[in-house]
């Protein structure tokens, strides 16, 4: 599996900024959290608080569930999932026709491989019950015998901390997003075999039986439902708790143009450096501009080689 190896105090620092970030989100999703596991469980017929329930048999009355919630969310479901979607990309000009067809295309192809109807089914699942569904697009470097893949899967707003701040419908504006899960070690090592080492010293993320991020409600049904949460953890294995920390990074970038071609392209710092006179403006650059902005407008005076 592919990876890229990170300078050991870095990524350390990145750790501990990771694990302070995740307690104070997960801190101020409790009550969002607790409301959207009892929207879940009330969908499927867990209704009943533990007075409640007391109350009725109290009186001689058994706790019948009359759901209506589920087929209700099940016919939306199905009215927006019932067709295969299909995938469109507009050109804006004529000279774009070509591109647009192979992104159409790619977007097709990610939906087949990354069973794309399942998916979409659940992220709409969990909107409707949960007021929020994730799809998650990431890369497999494993599919296509080694080759890799741009895939997407659902992911369960239980697992997701977003930063408490933000304010975009879509989160456009957050700081962090943290996806977090927990992981027995053996599964960890399949995983994540470059970590193995570090899996194996661990300690184990002791506490409750149950997932933390399903917290429980203390509500109660007829006995007859069982839930993925109500298994728990299991017996004689160590749990240790992952952590998918997703923020923005900037990317210092320069701007080239071509004064006999007319070229324009935009290239990273250690490409700019490259070309002819590149090492020598970038230092005019970075002393003038005290190492903190880049000018994105105007143009180089550069004589780029002619790989460009």
């Amino acid at each position: 599996m592919a990876y890229t190896k990170k300078d050991g105090k870095s990524a350390k620092n990145i750790v501990d900024e990771t694990l302070d970030l995740f307690d104070k989100y997960s801190s101020k999703r409790d009550t969002w959290a607790n409301q959207a596991k009892e929207d879940k469980e009330f969908r499927l017929g867990r209704q009943w608080t533990a007075k409640q329930r007391e109350t009725l048999e109290s009186r001689g009355q058994a706790p019948i569930v009359i759901n209506r919630v589920h087929p209700a969310v099940e016919s939306a479901k199905a009215m927006l999932t019932s067709n295969r979607p299909s995938f469109r990309a507009a050109p804006r000009e004529d000279s774009d026709n070509k591109v647009a067809q192979v992104m159409s295309a790619l977007l097709s192809y990610m939906y087949d491989i990354s069973d794309g109807r399942s998916a979409i089914r659940q992220a709409v699942d969990d909107y409707y019950v949960m007021g929020v569904g994730y799809l998650h697009v990431y890369q497999d470097p494993m599919m296509d015998m080694g080759k890799g893949e741009v895939c997407f899967h659902d992911v369960d707003p239980l697992d997701v901390y977003v930063d408490p701040n933000s304010r975009h419908r879509l989160f456009d504006d957050a700081e962090n997003i943290i996806i977090s899960k927990l992981f027995t070690k053996d599964q960890a090592k399949k995983l994540w075999p470059m970590y193995a080492k570090a899996i194996d010293n661990a300690a184990d993320d002791s506490g409750s039986r149950f997932d933390f991020n399903a917290p429980s409600t203390e509500r109660e049904d007829d006995g007859e439902v069982q839930f993925p949460e109500d298994v728990g953890r299991l017996d004689n294995q160590d749990y240790i708790r992952g952590y998918e920390r997703y923020y923005k990074v900037d990317v210092t970038e320069y701007r080239t143009f071509e004064k006999f071609s007319g070229k324009e392209e935009l290239l990273s710092e250690d490409r700019f450096a490259t070309v002819n006179g590149g090492e020598r403006q970038l230092r005019d650059i970075k002393k003038r501009l005290d190492n903190k902005y880049v000018p994105t407008k105007g143009t180089s005076d550069l004589k780029l080689g002619s790989d460009l």
